[in-house]
């Protein structure tokens, strides 16, 4: 049994949490509330005794044990709730105006009412039939959602979610266009032996290039870019038309009940999006929604028509769009770098052999939903949507990067170590980089092939004036070698450095890197020895044993002055797209700082090298 303390209702906001590429904001039925957060006191007196809970089928007939153990029992508007773990249902308080609830998978969120002179209820749960078909009609975030819950609409405004389609940067890869109006012209294809295949643009060096389009290489298709990017979009539809405000909207997560994967966990490559998801049947009242809570509180009147699913708070929600692949060629897959990783173990075995909870599991949604003062060393099944025990876990953020001015969760999620040696025999000073994924728990960066991390090392003397490299390697001119480069954006290509990225080249065209990863691609380079490819973004911390590692360590060498310290700057630069895509379509991407480090040494007595910070 699990209880509130006092029993007083605590006041919250009603969110369900919700994900997708895609991660959404938070519903209830609005129409018959008066305000979301307005709630009803429970009296403070407790009735001598336990109140029992009978939770029967529709039929009235008794549910199996194996579902009695996953049914969560509670008093709507209070923290009151119970589970089956001594073989009953009990609660300790349910007054007039009160209400109790009982859920189970596969069936409705059901409410009984509550007589103060009531000691025993029965609760009959009415199944769902999971196997809808594709919603045709969504509900407004900005009508609908945003009249009881203010502060989630604003956190999902701001998020990449609710951007997508009035920022530009989806529509005009989509279009081949640029913010600033050009459009690039129509690919031209031949026949050969090989079959048919494109030819690289024939407008690239002119002034009025807008970069690569879908639409451009397949001017009389659709793609199935909308099930993720405008999941509200009618299949099929053509999207030049259809860019409109609110891009993955609150709705299209839920209504969802689940996500179909395959035997190997991952989402059927032929069903990208939501054609992955399952939803509730569209005769059911659009009103219903689904989160994550089994007992919720709401503002008093009807009861909601809610649902509860555990895909709330589980990865696989997010595997519907962070997973994708094009020609055979994976190219989005955070959720696929994730379940690779020891992230995704929520049991693990103790030093005696015993198998138990691993509290360093982390899904999706506990870092892009939830803060790390939150998580501190809760148990998986301590922040597992329609638990009875998931109190704590009740505000989630809906700005899933932290959008703003800077990205919380691409700050600081590498660190940099700096080392340093003389060498002797060259007279040279060398710089050693170690660079971690301190704490994405999928590759980093991923997803997206145009974004990549640039290391940049440099090193100067005391007045300034940079030392030659004589070893070590530089950063390719695709770093950025552009006249006049884009807002936010420097020109790195030729310094001391490295870019990890998964570069990609274009089967067709031969082009590299590759930004229409919607075309056959394949790696740069694969190493048939060593199996390492041209993917060299930094993997996630590897399981106990494994011999990879998520730090990546690299040597510069320079020559020295003739006397004083060498100034040392080692800077990692989060881009969110080539600088040469940026500039022809237009877009204002400036350049992130994940980190960096100022140092400073005696190059022929590396006990004095300190570093800043």
């Amino acid at each position: 049994m699990r209880l509130p303390g006092d029993y007083l209702v605590q006041h919250w906001r009603v969110m369900y949490v919700s994900i997708l590429l895609v991660y959404c904001v938070v519903l209830t039925s609005c129409s018959s509330m008066v305000n979301a957060k307005t709630v009803t006191p429970v009296p403070t007196s407790i009735p001598d005794g336990p109140i029992s809970v009978v939770v029967l089928d529709e039929n009235g007939q008794q549910l199996s044990k194996s579902l009695m153990h996953h049914i969560v029992v509670g008093v709507k508007d209070t923290w009151q709730s119970d589970d089956y773990d001594n073989d009953r249902f009990g609660i300790d308080s349910c007054w007039d105006g009160q209400s109790i609830s009982a859920w189970a998978p596969g069936y409705k969120v059901t409410f009984v009412p509550c007589r103060s002179d009531q000691f025993s209820y029965e609760v009959r749960l009415e199944p769902l039939n999971k196997n809808g078909a594709l919603y045709t009609s969504w509900m407004s975030a900005i009508g609908e959602c945003q009249r009881c819950h203010v502060d989630e609409v604003a956190e999902w405004g701001v998020s990449s979610h609710a951007t997508t389609l009035r920022d530009g940067y989806f529509e005009t890869m989509y279009k081949g266009s640029s913010l600033n109006g050009n459009v690039s012209q129509q690919t031209d294809w031949v026949i050969t032996a090989n079959g048919r295949i494109r030819l690289p643009p024939k407008d690239k060096d002119l002034v009025t290039f807008a970069g690569p389009g879908f639409r451009l290489d397949y001017p009389t298709e659709n793609g199935n870019c909308s099930y993720c990017h405008i999941p509200t979009a009618q299949a099929g539809t053509d999207l030049t038309k259809f860019f409109y405000s609110e891009g993955v909207t609150c709705d299209v997560c839920h209504k969802v009940l689940g996500v179909m994967l395959d035997d190997t966990g991952y989402p059927y490559s032929d069903r990208p999006g939501v054609l992955s998801f399952t939803f509730l049947p569209q005769q059911y009242d659009p009103n219903f929604y689904i989160g994550p809570f089994a007992n919720t509180i709401t503002s008093q009147g009807e009861f909601p028509k809610i649902i509860c699913s555990p895909v709330f708070s589980e990865s696989t929600f997010c595997a519907a769009c962070h997973y994708g692949k094009f020609y055979n060629m994976v190219i989005y897959n955070s959720y696929g770098e994730w379940l690779a990783s020891p992230y995704s173990q929520k049991m693990v075995r103790n030093e005696g052999g015993q198998e138990v909870e691993n509290k360093d599991y982390r899904s999706c949604q506990d870092c892009h939903m939830l803060v790390s003062d939150q998580l501190q060393d809760k148990l998986p099944s301590e922040r597992e949507a329609c638990s009875a025990s998931n109190h704590e876990f009740s505000d989630f953020n809906h700005n899933m990067m932290r959008n703003g001015t800077e990205s919380q969760l691409i700050k600081d999620a590498a660190s940099l170590t700096i080392e340093s040696e003389y060498v002797v025999e060259t007279n040279s000073f060398r710089v050693i980089v170690k660079t971690t994924n301190e704490k994405a728990g999928h590759k980093f960066p991923t997803d997206s092939p145009l974004r990549h991390l640039i290391l940049v090392v440099q090193a100067s003397d005391e007045q300034g004036n940079s030392l030659t490299q004589i070893d070590g390697g530089t950063i390719p001119n695709w770093g950025g070698v552009v006249p006049n480069p884009p807002p936010g954006m420097k020109n790195y290509g030729g310094l001391p450095g490295k870019i990890f990225a998964n570069l990609l080249v274009d089967k067709d065209t031969n082009m590299s890197p590759v930004s229409a990863y919607w075309n056959p691609t394949k790696y740069a380079w694969v190493d048939e020895v060593t199996g390492a490819t041209s993917d060299t973004r930094l993997p996630p911390l590897p399981f106990p044993g494994d011999p990879r590692s998520n730090t990546d360590e690299s040597t510069y060498t320079f020559t020295i002055p003739s006397a004083g310290n060498i100034n040392i700057s080692v800077e990692l630069i989060y881009r969110y797209a080539f600088i040469e895509l940026v500039r022809q379509k237009g877009w204002q991407r400036p350049d992130l700082v994940v980190t960096l480090k100022n140092c400073m040494v005696d190059p022929k007595n590396i006990e004095t090298l300190k570093c800043n910070p």
